[in-house]
């Protein structure tokens, strides 16, 4: 039997490439995992102030598109979010019981997000006219209506 001295000290070649693909594979599942928990804080964040605009147009609080312009201004949905808000028509029976109604439109939106509110619209009509636009309808009922 010959009897050798080992001298190598340390990882092979294979170890450390063995061991720079985990990392890299939990890096790639770190990274999607932010992406999903980033995208779904978005849509919270927009949701919430959305739903706190109806609950408030529900409430006749808010009667006109200046008003809940100026109310999504304060959320966090108007800090460094671009959306437009206009008035539209209604059909004629919502006009002639004195409804209003406006358009809320987000340009340059994931596309995920889009999608979140166009299969669950809530309280407001939902369109997109291109993968990343969404516009949500909403009524504004007048004071005098009621």
């Amino acid at each position: 039997m010959l009897l050798k001295k080992k001298t190598d000290l340390g990882r092979t070649m294979l170890e450390m490439l063995g061991v720079l693909g985990v990392i890299g594979i939990l890096s790639i599942a770190a990274i999607q995992g932010y992406r999903y928990l980033n995208l779904h804080f978005e849509v919270s964040q927009i949701e919430d102030a959305i739903y706190k605009g109806v609950a408030l147009v529900e409430g006749r609080q808010i009667t006109s598109v200046s008003d809940l312009d100026a109310f999504f201004k304060k959320t966090k949905m108007g800090m460094g979010r671009q959306y437009q808000i206009k008035t539209v028509e209604c059909s004629k029976d919502k006009a002639k019981r004195g409804v209003q109604c406006c358009a809320l439109t987000f340009p340059n939106l994931n596309k995920n997000i889009v999608s979140h509110f166009l299969n669950d619209a809530g309280p407001f009509e939902a369109k997109s006219t291109a993968p990343s636009n969404l516009t949500l309808i909403f009524e504004l009922k007048s004071r005098e209506a009621f």
